[in-house]
């Protein structure tokens, strides 16, 4: 008597079914235990900032006589340049490719004179993170007055990156950020 075809493909099939019935089981249950417990999950490859980070920049600026005055500071010339040193935290929510979220900072500044340390009232202590776009490990964002591009580091728990912000001086007087970056 001859075996049929079907049966020849059927019975393996079956059995490999049937061995791997169990994994798919604790996948199943895994992956409806971790949503209970609000868990997110993206595609590999893909980046989840979803939540609480802390981060650090140095700023850097080139500004008029009349602006150092203005913080109650002696001008160094016809540009006074200083580095500001701030860090914070942010909580961010990612949905999809875009994020969003609030964020404090704590800044002390000094210029290439020396004068300081002083915080300038342009800084404020909370402002939002907005317009996050994330594609791959590239992210751009406007972060306060900023805006920021950065990159994923590792396996997604570091972000690094620079910025620049706008001021409403013609040059060569500049605000900008270096060496941003931020871990959850």
């Amino acid at each position: 008597m001859k075996t049929p075809k079907v049966a020849i493909v059927l019975v393996p099939m079956t059995m490999a079914i049937l061995l791997a019935g169990p994994f798919l089981a604790r996948s199943a249950n895994s992956s409806a235990a971790e949503e209970e417990l609000g868990e997110r999950r993206v595609a590999p490859g893909n980046y989840d900032l979803t939540g609480s980070w802390s981060y650090e920049t140095t700023i850097e600026s080139g500004i008029p006589p009349f602006l150092v005055e203005s913080l109650g500071l002696i001008p160094e010339g016809e540009i006074t340049y200083l580095t500001c040193e701030t860090h914070g935290e942010m909580e961010l929510v990612q949905t999809g490719e875009t994020f969003e979220g609030t964020a404090t900072q704590i800044l002390s500044c000094m210029t290439d004179g020396g004068q300081g340390p002083f915080w300038p009232p342009a800084f404020p202590p909370e402002f939002e993170v907005a317009n996050g776009v994330i594609s791959g490990k590239d992210t751009s964002f406007a972060f306060g007055t900023c805006n920021f591009t950065a990159k994923v580091v590792g396996s997604g728990d570091k972000l690094m990156g620079e910025g620049s912000c706008p001021i409403p001086l013609p040059p060569p007087y500049f605000l900008e950020s270096t060496h941003w970056k931020a871990q959850r």
